[in-house]
């Protein structure tokens, strides 16, 4: 019969630590083979150390060793980052409820201080964050991506640059472009503003909807399509040669 054993959330970071092979279960879980000598360094009991496989599991923060686990080569592997951001995870986050003393304490603070929003540390903007495992950048990677970072919070100033676009497609180019990214257009946007996109860049993608034309002349939705903009610091002037 399988094992298992629960720690706290707090230790999210050692875990991660362990392997450098993560994979995504789906439904939130996340889990690596680490192998017993390593995991040792997280479980301090004897009935818990020396287990093989760790599972991070974001819904309900908690983390468990198992003696055994399916083969995770058939899950797609992710990033640490990918991890930390799902789980929305703070250095600080405390294992047990704090005291009377402490609440009374977090009354007093300003409104303002105790709803910012505290972003997931180690995430690394790019491309890499809405692709899927094999590299490429598609209609269910973007989905995918939104799902995963849903409860990531885009900054105020951020979302004001991009009024224009959904919140679902402020959160991708936040993930692409990160906090520094500006202003966006496509690729003959810029053309007509005389700006030409600097060689070799990659594009940020967003989704948009489909439309068709139906047979009463009306247009409707149908689907979902990429749309490829790029950021003002990824273009140059344009050629003024004749």
């Amino acid at each position: 019969m399988t094992k298992s054993i629960k720690i706290d959330f707090t230790k999210l970071e050692k875990a991660l630590s362990l392997s450098e092979k993560w994979f995504d279960l789906g439904g939130g879980l996340y889990a690596s083979k680490v192998g017993k000598e390593a995991s040792k360094a997280l479980f301090t009991s004897k009935r818990a150390a020396g287990r093989d496989y760790i599972v991070v599991d974001t819904k309900s923060r908690a983390i468990t060793a198992k003696d055994t686990l399916a083969d995770l080569t058939g899950f797609k592997k992710v990033e640490k980052a990918v991890i930390l951001a799902a789980s929305s995870y703070e250095s600080t986050i405390k294992a047990e409820q704090p005291g009377k003393e402490k609440v009374a304490k977090a009354a007093k603070k300003p409104a303002k201080q105790a709803s910012k929003p505290v972003q997931p540390a180690g995430l690394q903007f790019g491309p890499g964050l809405v692709s899927d495992k094999e590299g490429k950048i598609t209609i269910a990677s973007l989905l995918h991506a939104g799902k995963v970072y849903a409860s990531r919070t885009v900054p105020a100033e951020f979302s004001a640059r991009f009024k224009k676009y959904s919140a679902d497609n402020q959160l991708l180019l936040y993930l692409q472009g990160g906090p520094g990214c500006n202003q966006v257009a496509t690729y003959r946007g810029w053309l007509k503003q005389g700006r030409q996109v600097t060689k070799g860049q990659h594009g940020l993608k967003i989704l948009a909807p489909k439309m068709v034309i139906k047979e009463d002349g009306t247009k409707a939705i149908d689907g979902l399509r990429l749309v490829t903009l790029f950021s003002v610091d990824q273009t140059e002037l344009a050629s003024q040669e004749a």
